[in-house]
């Protein structure tokens, strides 16, 4: 039950980001009803993970180190409870702002790609996950400046991505030197080996 919840609150965005594309009209409807979802989502998570063990997810059956591998505990739950009722409300406020553009063709698809990064980023337990979902939201936020469609808007875009480049360029870079000194990028794989290391 807690694994179809999890999975739920990074693929329904993702879905909806694809819809909303396609289906221009309902964009906002459907929008909505992804981001209400998910916050009860996480209303549910938090409840049932508050005081329990963490959960592991292994997305395909593949465990680490080979496979995609998810955590989510009563902390990784609060953050997406916080992170999506703010969604909810930006998405609302949204419908107004965009009401008499044409930006709003490209505003949901986009937001609702940057969500599914997020939620994908608190989820991750690995390193290179983290990165790839990093990436997400940089290029998804980068492209929300730009449907500005202004002078100041293109540089903005522009400058945010130099500095994203370079952030995640260093990301990728500890990346590297953590899987050449360990050979692992799992979250708790490290964990044992940094401890093992610092006691002996």
């Amino acid at each position: 039950m807690i694994q179809s919840v999890v999975i739920t609150s990074v693929f329904a965005p993702l879905l909806a980001a694809l819809f909303s594309f396609s289906f221009r009209k309902y964009a906002h409807s459907s929008s909505l009803v992804i981001t209400s979802l998910i916050a009860i989502i996480s209303i549910f998570l938090v409840f049932q993970l508050f005081e329990q063990d963490p959960v592991l997810i292994a997305l395909g059956g593949w465990l680490s180190p080979l496979g995609i591998q998810w955590r989510v505990d009563g902390f990784m739950a609060l953050m997406l409870l916080l992170t999506n009722f703010i969604a909810v409300a930006i998405t609302i406020y949204a419908k107004s702002f965009f009401a008499s553009t044409q930006q709003s063709a490209y505003f949901w698809p986009l937001w609702m790609m940057l969500l599914a990064g997020l939620n994908a980023l608190f989820l991750s337990n690995d390193l290179f996950n983290w990165y790839v979902t990093l990436e997400i939201v940089g290029l998804a936020a980068v492209a929300l400046v730009v449907i500005a469609n202004s002078v100041t808007a293109y540089q903005a875009a522009f400058r945010y991505l130099l500095v994203s480049l370079v952030g995640s360029l260093c990301f990728l870079a500890g990346v590297a030197l953590f899987y050449r000194t360990y050979g692992a990028l799992d979250l708790y794989i490290l964990k044992d080996m940094v401890v093992s290391n610092t006691t002996t």
